[in-house]
């Protein structure tokens, strides 16, 4: 597998500012190859473009993936994705009243060719304040602003509630086979966290994957990913 990553936020950008047209991303040399030469098209570029990793950090990414993926110019791109990204999946706002379905997962579903499947977290989204606003703000009033902050630890099925992580068994149609879980661990959301670890829902996520699959009979590895944050003040 290659080690080559698509940034899908570059290639939107260069779109909108009009410097690339959107049938013509930048890891395609020339977009009419697939017209002007089919058998150089399905012979060397798409399984060449089957080994890169798409990066998607924002859901007008997403938007923007899946325009490109329905480009009549680049027929079948869609089926050769086997390996994505989100590393900010932890900015998704979560699962509300008006939204029942998770964007990015959405965009997984999509490709029937994907193997590999990397959701980033944060600490932050694992946590939660302990008070309620008009507590939080009494107690700013009252000048007890370390107080004011404290936060405690989601539980795990409070997590996948608000992911709606359980749509990742549903990626019936790929061959998926591994998912990497990355935590960005945060020194400055640790600090405000008095009782428990934000460690222990992440660590408790990997298990509900691995157990998830095997529940729907799939052999599917599972690995977690600790990146340390830094307070720097």
């Amino acid at each position: 597998m290659s080690t080559t990553r698509i940034n899908i936020t570059a290639e939107r950008l260069r779109v909108e500012a009009l410097t690339q047209p959107l049938h013509h991303p930048s890891f395609i040399p020339d977009p009419t190859v697939a017209t002007s030469n089919p058998s150089v098209w399905k012979n060397t570029i798409l399984p060449t473009i089957a080994t890169y990793t798409f990066e998607l950090a924002s859901l007008p990414d997403t938007d923007f993936f899946r325009s490109l993926l329905a480009r009549p110019e680049l027929p079948d791109l869609y089926k050769v994705i086997t390996s994505l990204s989100f590393p900010q999946f932890y900015q998704f706002a979560g699962i509300r009243d008006n939204r029942t379905s998770n964007p990015y997962l959405d965009a997984a579903k999509s490709l029937p060719a994907l193997e590999h499947l990397t959701l980033t977290f944060h600490t932050a989204g694992l946590t939660t304040s302990v008070h309620h606003e008009r507590e939080r703000i009494a107690l700013e009033n009252l000048g007890k602003v370390e107080e004011s902050k404290e936060l405690r630890v989601l539980r795990t099925k409070e997590v996948v509630a608000f992911y709606k992580l359980d749509d990742v068994f549903e990626l019936k149609k790929s061959k998926l086979k591994k998912v990497t879980l990355v935590l960005v661990d945060s020194e400055l959301v640790g600090h405000f966290v008095k009782k428990g670890r934000a460690l222990e829902p992440f660590q408790e996520l990997g298990e509900f994957f691995e157990e998830g699959f095997k529940k729907v009979k799939r052999e599917v590895e599972v690995d977690l990913v600790l990146v340390p944050l830094a307070y720097t003040g």
